[in-house]
């Protein structure tokens, strides 16, 4: 074979390769199905705006982005006009207090996400009538030598408590308080809403 038909083969080679790859690779039409196919399933799912921030965050704050993007991308207006729609109820649906106390700006709250309204709560502080005890606290079926304020540093906390097992009792050792909202003038909890709340402690045993 001389170097003419070498040539020849292997330009033919090549241009069969790029047949194949143009057939392969999606057009522009076909990337912009598939994303019109994502929307309808996130609008499905997601009909209306979450007041919850860690879905407007972590889900509508992507959708949002996306249908910018496309935008920009096709000039297509439809994707303006639904960016605009949720957007609009994303700022309706804010309010100044999302369970934390009114600070005269608007935003959406999340149990899993927003700051911890109660946190370790007076345990700092000494009891006027009981220094054993943190202030506010109430013992019940405890003693100060099983249930008392502890000044040791609890996860940078200036102090918290320790319940310790009355020997050869069969009781609970409880320190108790009422739980209230510090971030409430009145303390309260707003009804039908979700706190989260936790603790750090540890078990000892002493043989």
């Amino acid at each position: 074979m001389n170097l003419t038909k070498k040539i020849k083969k292997t330009f033919a080679v090549i241009g069969i390769l790029f047949t194949v790859n143009a057939v392969a690779e999606n057009s522009r039409a076909d990337w912009i199905s598939k994303y019109d196919e994502l929307k309808s399933s996130y609008l499905i799912s997601y009909p209306t705006v979450s007041s919850r921030s860690g879905s407007i965050a972590w889900a509508e704050g992507y959708m949002l982005d996306s249908l910018l993007e496309m935008y920009i991308a096709t000039n297509d207006s439809k994707y303006l006009s639904t960016f605009t729609t949720r957007v609009n109820s994303a700022i309706n649906i804010a309010k100044d207090d999302i369970g934390a106390g009114s600070d005269g700006y608007k935003g959406w709250g999340d149990w899993a996400y927003s700051v911890n309204s109660v946190e370790n709560y007076q345990a700092s502080n000494v009891d006027n009538s009981d220094s054993t005890l943190p202030s506010s606290w109430k013992r019940w079926q405890s003693s100060s030598n099983t249930a008392y304020r502890d000044t040791s540093n609890f996860y940078g906390a200036p102090a918290g408590f320790t319940v310790a097992t009355a020997p050869n009792s069969q009781s609970w050792q409880v320190l108790q308080t009422p739980m209230k909202n510090i971030f409430k003038s009145n303390g309260s909890y707003d009804a039908n809403t979700k706190y989260h709340v936790y603790f750090h402690g540890k078990n000892s045993w002493v043989c």
